[in-house]
Order: C-alpha cells, then sequence, then structure tokens
C-alpha cells in the first residue's frame, strides 16, 4: 500500500464531539501528548481539494469591504488540526502568513467554519489520527 508521508499530529486522549474522552484519563493539556507518525491515507476535504477551493472556499469567501477598498490582495496561510473525528480543531487555527487584518480573519473565519473532514489513517495504530495542514487562502478582485 502506498503511504503518504506528511504531517500529522497525533494526539492521545483526544476527545469526542460531546467532550467525553474516549479512554479512561481525560486530557487537560493535549500538547504534552503530541506525537508525529506516517499516515497512510491524509486527511482530506469531501471531495477533495478542488471541492475545497472549488465549491466551499470560492461560494463562502466575503471579501472584506475595507481590504476590497485598498486594492488588498494575496494569500494568507492558516494552519489547522483535523481532528481523528474530521473535525477541525478550533483553538489550532491561527494565521502562518498574513495578508491584511480583516483578510486574516476571514481566512480563520472560513477554516473554523468548515465541514467535516474525511479524518487522516495510521495504519501502523489502525486507526484515524489528527493530522495538521497549513493552506493558502487567496483574495484576489476581479478586474
Amino acid at each position: 500500500m502506498k503511504q503518504v508521508f506528511g504531517l500529522l499530529l497525533f494526539v492521545l486522549g483526544t476527545i469526542n464531539a460531546l467532550g467525553q474522552s474516549d479512554n479512561k484519563t481525560q486530557v487537560t493539556d493535549s500538547t504534552e501528548l503530541e506525537k508525529w507518525y506516517v499516515v497512510d491515507k491524509s486527511a482530506e476535504f469531501p471531495g477533495g481539494f478542488a471541492k475545497f477551493y472549488g465549491s466551499y472556499i470560492s461560494k463562502n469567501i466575503k471579501y472584506p469591504k475595507d481590504a476590497k477598498k485598498l486594492g488588498i490582495e494575496g494569500k494568507v496561510q492558516v494552519e489547522f488540526v483535523i481532528e481523528s473525528t474530521g473535525e477541525i480543531r478550533q483553538e489550532s487555527v491561527k494565521v502562518l502568513v498574513g495578508l491584511y487584518p480583516s483578510c486574516d480573519d476571514e481566512a480563520v473565519r472560513l477554516i473554523k467554519q468548515s465541514p467535516r473532514w474525511t479524518p487522516a489513517f495510521a495504519s501502523g495504530l489502525n486507526r484515524n489520527v489528527a493530522q495538521k495542514f497549513v493552506v493558502p487562502i487567496t483574495f484576489k478582485l476581479g478586474r
């Protein structure tokens, strides 16, 4: 089986959607338990990245009025973690490379409101795992 090498952030003691621990120990600070693994199948937006950019981002992006007025264009690099459940870990969403404050805020909003993804899978662990992503969100004015 072809292995996909990528950044993977796996958190032991993952928390399910109800806030209950999947194991007997409740984890309060997940940063102490993060480990790196090789994933066999990377996390994926439903329909792939073509749908992520072509359908989700293009249909939901709201170009900030102040940035539009100033003619601001460019890319915002956003980092986030997709949990083993496919949900976006809300507190993980952050701007790595900003463009303009209102554009940065809009890029973060888009990622935080993203639909559930198909989670990454690590066959060595025989389960879904969390994975870190960095994606560019492009702001381009129509001419």
